[in-house]
């Protein structure tokens, strides 16, 4: 792993290592560990209900991450059946009824 420091705060980290007699890196992985066992690492977003359920439920079918509003709330149902009135107004045309088929 690799961090990049500025400069001040590195010469402000080399400065203390030098006068506990350790190097920088024991320095920077004694505060690491206190700040992570201090709690400070969590991020905020972690508090989220939603966000923290993310990854606990298995056996879900495979398009739950896209029909996940079918999931929720069931199928879209729909007042009128859909005619080509309704498509997109940038859409390619329906293609057109052969005869016979």
């Amino acid at each position: 792993m690799q961090i990049y420091l500025d400069e001040e705060v590195d010469r402000d980290l080399r400065q203390a290592a030098a006068a506990e007699g350790r190097s920088a890196a024991a320095v920077i992985r004694d505060a690491l560990r206190a700040y992570l066992k201090a709690g400070a690492a969590v991020p905020a977003a972690l508090d989220d209900p939603i966000l923290a359920m993310a990854g606990r439920f298995g056996g879900l079918p495979a398009d739950a991450a896209v029909d996940h509003d079918r999931y929720l709330y069931g199928p879209e149902e729909s007042a009128t059946p859909a005619g080509p009135d309704d498509r997109p107004q940038d859409a390619p045309p329906a293609p057109a009824s052969v005869p016979g088929r």
